[in-house]
């Protein structure tokens, strides 16, 4: 049983990751595809830091990572798990320094043409702490109302008025949640 669940997810995960190509290629963008196999990793960041599915070239401001996620609507909102996706998002952001993005689609109702950005430091601000007396599956609830919606390219302008950081007690739990 367990098994068919993580067969599931990984083909919902990539059934997101063939939209998202789709649409960056239907748009335009210049963007990099990163190689999932294991061995394409360093081994300093296996578990510590999250591999993003794309570079993304936005022209005139630079490059972004982003990770790309088929969910379904919790209540309005998207549940990102806090150590597997929050955390090693920052991890990346912070050995790289470069921001990373979630683009997530809403597997019930989107048909790979509206994305819904969202930055780890604004998931930190915003997301409500969910299930943390289980510290592997503590997830962070984050509204839709903090995600940011492209449809196309010319969207992007919305993420570049966006400026990612966040300081205090969200990021210091975090930080210790992860290393702990």
């Amino acid at each position: 049983m367990v098994s068919q669940r993580i067969s599931g997810k990984k083909k919902q995960g990539n059934r997101g990751e063939r939209l998202f190509r789709n649409w960056l290629d239907d748009n335009d963008f210049i963007y990099v595809a990163i190689d999932q196999e294991k061995e394409t990793f360093s081994k300093q960041l296996k578990g510590k830091a999250k591999r993003p599915d794309f570079f993304l070239l936005i022209p005139y401001f630079g490059i972004i990572a982003v990770d790309v996620k088929n969910l379904s609507d919790s209540y309005s909102g998207f549940n990102l798990n806090i150590v597997e996706e929050i955390a090693k998002a920052a991890e990346f952001e912070r050995l790289f320094g470069i921001h990373l993005w979630f683009a997530v689609m809403d597997k019930d109702t989107d048909d790979g043409k509206n994305w819904n950005f969202l930055n780890s430091d604004i998931a930190i601000d915003k997301g409500k702490a969910l299930n943390t007396d289980k510290r592997k599956d503590a997830y962070l609830w984050i509204g839709k109302e903090h995600f940011t919606s492209i449809t196309d390219i010319h969207d992007f302008q919305k993420l570049l008025t966006i400026r990612p950081n966040v300081t205090g007690s969200w990021s210091d739990m975090i930080s210790n949640f992860y290393l702990t």
